[in-house]
């Protein structure tokens, strides 16, 4: 196995090579990421999903229907 190093950038979800840079087809590719900066203004909070039950059939339903009655005071 050969290797080459090719110098490029990502842009738009695509990696585009220096000028000159030229690969076969369907070459197989290692990607190595450098110089990365992340925005500060990235959230690192935990983000908490509540679910919500959900019936298996919609005729269970009826089993579920909540009376509101009043105390007497």
């Amino acid at each position: 196995m050969s290797v080459e190093t090719y110098e490029g950038v990502l842009e738009k979800g695509k990696i585009r090579l220096k000028e000159g840079a030229k690969l076969p087809d369907h070459a197989k590719v290692y990607l190595i990421v450098t110089d990365i900066t992340f925005d500060v203004k990235i959230s690192r909070k935990k983000i908490i999903q509540i679910l919500t039950p959900q019936l298996a059939h919609s005729k269970d339903a009826a089993r579920f229907k909540m009376q509101v009655t009043r105390e007497k005071k």
